[in-house]
């Protein structure tokens, strides 16, 4: 936020706040980010991913990694990833 304060960057654009994991109905009550201050700053209500688009590639990308599991494949991105390479051993 300093560098968009004093100018050292002209401008920035945020999707998500931190504060969203604290209220999600409404974030800018709880942001620490001082909007007021900050004018070079645009914040979006959180729904770039909020398309057609976006749902079908999550749709198609989710029924490919279930199906490679089945299959007996280790996910892309397993949330277990340490747990994953126990049970290879």
């Amino acid at each position: 936020m300093d560098a968009l304060i004093e100018g050292q960057i002209a401008g920035a654009a945020l999707d998500v706040l931190e504060a969203e994991s604290i209220d999600m109905k409404d974030p800018l009550a709880h942001t620490r980010v001082p909007l007021r201050e900050v004018p070079n700053l645009i914040v979006t209500p959180h729904i770039a991913g909020q398309t057609q688009e976006a749902f079908l590639e999550a749709g198609t990308k989710s029924w490919a990694e279930v199906k490679a599991v089945l299959a007996g494949n280790t996910p892309t991105f397993p949330l277990n990833a340490d747990d994953l390479q126990k049970l290879a051993v």
